[in-house]
């Protein structure tokens, strides 16, 4: 497969990915309201969410990477990972006030699901950077 290919699948399921988490944590958020149904979308998000951070993070070991420690890198790799970091920190800052400002403004309340959906986007970001970029390690 080339790598024109290969890079847009990895934008593709990154993106399906990065959609999957929060529609997730919505349904179930609002279970209760689905009725019958929660199961059937609440399934399908989860297996999407799954099988796309397979395929975009573990396969490609993008995850692996992001989190190596500092040590077992060389110069080049600490370049790449620095960049894929502050990438990572901006996106996220800016997450963070986003929701903050809807859970100000709305009725809504952290729970200890959107608490463990940004922390695991914290973690997921740096690899975000480098799969859509198709950045090398």
């Amino acid at each position: 497969m080339s790598e024109i290919k290969k890079n847009r699948l990895q934008r593709i399921s990154i993106t399906i990915h990065l959609i999957s988490l929060p529609a997730l944590v919505c349904t179930i958020m609002t279970g209760d309201q689905l009725g019958s149904w929660f199961q059937i979308v609440a399934g399908t998000f989860l297996g999407l969410w799954m099988l796309t951070f397979y395929f975009s993070f573990n396969r490609t070991g993008l995850f692996n990477f992001t989190h190596t420690k500092v040590k077992n890198l060389d110069e080049r790799e600490l370049e790449v990972s620095r960049r894929a970091l502050r990438f990572a920190y901006s996106v996220f800052s800016i997450v963070a006030v986003l929701l903050l400002f809807c859970i100000a403004l709305t009725s809504l309340k952290v729970g200890v699901l959107m608490a463990a959906a940004m922390l695991y986007l914290a973690h997921v970001l740096p690899a975000v950077y480098l799969g859509w970029t198709g950045e090398k390690r």
